[in-house]
């Protein structure tokens, strides 16, 4: 999964790269002056570095909210996690339906792969992507986080696993 978020990646900056040199090599247009600035814009924040130190404090920061928000996936804790913009924007209900749900994997017990990429569209926030053993199965988690000094928030968070499945499928038979 992961090489494939990598290769796509690459694919990307590849292609945004093309887009530029073809761009260049032309004489351009104001229009396309104007388009060629936004690709580079995209480009550069999508290569957005991250320094061992700051990957250090992600990684500890990203297992501390995982640890903090599946103790019993309280609602809560959740809304305290997220940013107060996220919050606002969807509300204490699906917070409620968001635990509800990944209430089904039980607790985070640890993870076996972890990868930290920069978020194209919002250069402050980071997307962090592990694979988590939970006590009802593994998941592959996808939070996107923002420093709001001094703690780490959540902006977004996606949990896919089979357990989801196997807990609609026993529902089903009932």
């Amino acid at each position: 999964m992961y090489k494939k978020i990598f290769v796509l990646s690459l694919i990307i900056n590849a292609v945004l790269a093309v887009v530029v040199i073809v761009l260049v090599a032309n004489k351009n247009t104001p229009e396309e002056e104007k388009m060629l600035k936004g690709f580079r814009a995209i480009q550069n924040s999508s290569n957005k570095k991250i320094l061992i130190k700051e990957s250090e404090e992600i990684k500890n920061a990203s297992v501390e909210i995982m640890k903090e928000i599946s103790k019993d996936w309280n609602p809560e804790i959740l809304t305290k996690k997220f940013t107060p913009a996220i919050v606002k924007k969807i509300g204490n209900k699906k917070i409620e339906q968001i635990a509800i749900l990944y209430k089904t994997l039980g607790e985070y017990k640890q993870h076996s792969m972890f990868s930290i990429t920069g978020y194209p569209m919002r250069p402050d926030s980071i997307i962090v992507s592990m694979q988590c053993d939970f006590e009802k199965g593994k998941g592959l988690v996808r939070l996107v986080i923002t420093k709001q000094n001094p703690n780490w928030m959540i902006e977004g968070i996606n949990i896919n696993s089979e357990v989801f499945l196997n807990a609609v499928l026993k529902k089903s038979k009932e």
